[in-house]
């Protein structure tokens, strides 16, 4: 039987803006690459798609400054409060 938990990136679009906000993933999954592999995908999905992206989000900030040069092309700003 399969899990039904979801790990999820909440976000906000308007134009070509993407705001991620908060990364939620399930305990039984924390620790096992899944917030990682949430990121790739909505990093990817901005460069992409040509989105400027306002970083809210701790977890996703950490994934992006790791990983400057995979995503060069992206207008990032990081918004930590």
């Amino acid at each position: 039987m399969f899990p039904t938990a979801e790990a999820t990136i909440d976000y906000n679009k308007q134009d070509k803006i993407i705001t991620f906000l908060h990364t939620n993933v399930p305990k039984e999954f924390q620790g096992k690459g899944v917030g990682k592999l949430l990121a790739e995908h909505a990093f990817t999905y901005a460069s992409d798609n040509s989105l400027d992206v306002i970083c809210k989000c701790h977890f996703l900030a950490k994934f992006y400054q790791d990983n400057l040069n995979k995503f060069k092309n992206l207008e990032v700003k990081l918004d930590l409060d």
